[in-house]
Parts: structure tokens; sequence; C-alpha cells
């Protein structure tokens, strides 16, 4: 898959660093055709069509959406899971 977004991947910090720079080479190396292939690489991730939302540890996640027909997946978010619940709730008009 192509990721677009890594630098924010990658920027989560000295101590997500293994974990990000380990899901970025999942993501590149992986050539996902369905979400079924998604739920496959991370069975604990919480997956709807599109939206793929990564645990690194107990506070930090990463979103992703996904093109799969194109090979493509794109970072909207990594960081503190309590702040992409509210910047979540923020786009889409409602309350976190």
């Amino acid at each position: 898959m192509r990721l677009i977004g890594r630098p924010e991947l990658l920027a989560l910090g000295v101590d997500l660093r293994s974990a990000a720079c380990s899901l970025a080479a999942e993501l590149e190396a992986a050539s996902w055709q369905s979400s079924g292939d998604a739920r496959r690489a991370f069975p604990n991730a919480r997956i709807s069509a599109e939206r793929i939302v990564v645990d690194l540890d107990d506070r930090h996640c990463v979103e992703l959406a996904v093109i799969y027909e194109k090979g493509v997946a794109m970072v909207l978010f990594a960081g503190l899971s309590a702040r992409m619940k509210s910047v979540s709730a923020a786009k889409s008009g409602r309350r976190a």
C-alpha cells in the first residue's frame, strides 16, 4: 500500500517510535483488496468499510482511511486516543 502521512505517524515521539515504524512498514508492505484483508492483518483494530483505527498502546492510536482499489492508506490521526474522539466528534458536529 502507498502510505500517505508517514511523517505524522513517525512524529508520535520516542516512546512510540518502534510501534509507529512497525505499523508504517506493515502498511507499506500490504496489498489489501478489502477490509477483510486488513482485519486479518490487524485482528484487534477497529475496522469499518474505509476506516481503520489501530491502537499503538493503551493511550495512543492511529486512524487510517484506506482506498483498497487504489492501494492507498492515509493517516487521518495519530496521537492520544482521547484526543481522536474529540477530533472525530468535532468533524461530525457531535460532542465527544
